[in-house]
């Protein structure tokens, strides 16, 4: 009876070991388990905040709590924004909450305090620059309607100085540089028109003069512009 209780005993300690044993390796193959968990978790989440960032807007306020810089793909007003017309893009607000500086897409701009639609009503993709009253005086565009590329500088009588590269024209010129007279009244263009000719060529109200090259002649020409007349001062085959 004492052997087989001693056997039993012997018996019991060699289980009960063999528990702690299988105990201890499920202990560590769960902390293992736990801590990959916790690792991949950490650097996953790491990897999202770094490489992707999802919202629908994003304010920049300065210390007074003013809205200074708006990022939105739709942007129409905000509690400090002056105007409430729609913009996508990046928008930067001067301390008053005049428009200063845009890049994305607007189908309106500011002139002498006014808003006014975009010619032909387009929304074209770029960069503007306004001044401290909002007016729009500097951009790079392009417009899909007109196909049209254009950089430009403007005064506070309106356009100023542009450079243009069109796919159609415009008006009669293709690609160039536009200067136009303060208030109106005449510009200047140097470069080349839909005929197909390299010019250059001053516009006042009455006449253009053009300095012109094509495929078969060079020339100096007056053109009436009230009776269409032209007159050749010195052409050269």
């Amino acid at each position: 009876m004492k052997e087989n209780y001693s056997s039993d005993l012997i018996q019991l300690k060699k289980e009960i070991n063999k528990l702690k044993w299988q105990n201890r390796l499920f202990m560590y193959f769960f902390a293992l388990l736990l801590t990959s968990f916790i690792g991949y978790s950490f650097v996953d989440v790491s990897e999202k905040k770094l490489t992707t960032l999802r919202l629908k807007q994003l304010i920049v306020e300065d210390s007074n709590g003013n809205d200074r810089i708006i990022i939105s793909a739709d942007i129409s007003k905000s509690k400090s924004r002056v105007r409430k017309d729609t913009l996508g893009g990046i928008l930067i607000l001067n301390e008053h909450g005049k428009d200063q500086l845009i890049l994305g897409h607007s189908k309106t701009v500011q002139f002498k305090g006014k808003i006014l639609p975009r010619t032909m009503g387009e929304i074209p993709y770029g960069f503007w620059v306004n001044d401290s009253i909002g007016d729009e005086r500097a951009g790079i565009g392009y417009y899909n309607k007109r196909q049209l590329a254009a950089m430009g500088l403007d005064n506070s009588a309106g356009e100023g100085v542009h450079l243009l590269a069109a796919e159609k024209n415009l008006y009669d010129m293709v690609s160039g540089i536009f200067v136009q007279k303060r208030g109106g009244g005449g510009y200047l263009f140097a470069g080349e028109t839909k005929n197909k000719r390299m010019t250059l060529y001053l516009r006042s109200a009455k006449e253009k003069t053009e300095f012109y090259m094509d495929s078969l002649n060079t020339a100096i020409a007056t053109k009436n512009l009230k009776n269409d007349s032209v007159k050749v001062l010195l052409k050269a085959n």
